[in-house]
């Protein structure tokens, strides 16, 4: 049985797949975009990610040749808010933990809730 394992963080996804004796049989890497700016604001292009996703996991299983994948690991960059339509479709950039437009707001609500 062969392992895939997919790693999505904040700036690039990469897959691998790896057999029993842990050789690597395919690797593939994308790297994206991070939006931001002065005032705090972290987003990121939610479709990006996704069809970057979709890329390296077809060209890892692609490279790993006719195996099959008995497993997949994820890893995943944290949180993320991302507005999605009834057909989950994402409306707007995904809203990175590291945006801190709301920083203020939370502060108060820090001070009045305790």
């Amino acid at each position: 049985m062969n392992l895939m394992g997919l790693d999505i963080g904040t700036t690039g996804c990469k897959a691998q797949v790896i057999n029993q004796d842990g050789k690597r049989l395919g690797f593939s890497f994308r790297e994206y975009g991070v939006d931001t700016d002065s005032h705090g604001k972290t987003e990121q292009d939610a479709e990006a990610v996704w069809q970057a996703a979709l890329e390296v996991i077809r060209q890892a299983a692609s490279q790993a040749g006719s195996s099959s994948i008995g497993a997949l690991s994820l890893s995943v960059q944290g949180d993320a808010i991302i507005p999605v339509n009834g057909n989950g479709k994402a409306i707007y950039p995904a809203i990175l933990g590291m945006d801190y437009r709301s920083a203020a707001q939370a502060d108060r609500c820090a001070r009045i809730l305790g």
